[in-house]
């Protein structure tokens, strides 16, 4: 029977192997990422993304391993990014850039549940610029009045209905959904 150092050795030198393999697999994806942009094709593709996800879980299945489990592993690799946007053609995006200037606006952060995040938030005291909004992807967010101190907004977003990740037009969006909330103020 091994010892508890043993199988603590052995833990870290699978938690090494993972890091490198996940060292690897951002790398691959920064490759691909880069032959999206110059092909013009899109960077979030929802068929690939839905084929990724159900392969994953089945393969945990086959393993023994809790596909609920898995795929929340999978779901954080995929959403692994950041997304930025320009005063493009969208005046709400426009109007926030010229109100606040560029830089970090906007940080949105994953949660199982939105309803229960908003009552948490008001439980704590936390200011809300909305209640729970849906989107059309399905995506549950509510949104924190803008902190004055850092001029940094924070929404909680939980990804039900499609589950389709997040990108420019969730963001533009955001932007206009902000706006909207402002002037009902």
């Amino acid at each position: 029977m091994a010892s508890l150092d043993d199988l603590r050795t052995q833990i870290d030198a699978i938690d090494s192997a993972i890091v490198d393999l996940l060292a690897r697999r951002l790398q691959v994806c920064t490759e691909v990422a880069e032959i999206k942009a110059e092909t013009g094709a899109a960077i979030i593709q929802p068929a690939r993304v839905r084929s990724v996800l159900a392969s994953r879980r089945q393969w945990a299945i086959d393993k023994g391993v809790d596909a609920d489990f898995a795929e929340q592993i999978f779901r954080t690799l995929l959403a692994e990014k950041v997304v930025l946007v320009g005063p493009d053609h969208n005046p709400a995006v426009r109007d926030q850039l010229a109100a606040h200037g560029s830089g970090v606006q906007h940080i949105a952060i994953e949660v199982l549940n939105a309803g229960f995040t908003r009552d948490a938030l008001d439980e704590a005291g936390v200011p809300r610029l909305t209640d729970v909004i849906v989107d059309s992807d399905g995506h549950e967010q509510v949104f924190t009045v803008l902190d004055p101190a850092t001029g940094v907004q924070l929404s909680f977003i939980s990804r039900t209905g499609h589950r389709v990740p997040m990108g420019a037009h969730n963001v533009r969006a955001m932007f206009e959904t902000i706006a909207g909330n402002s002037s009902d103020s």
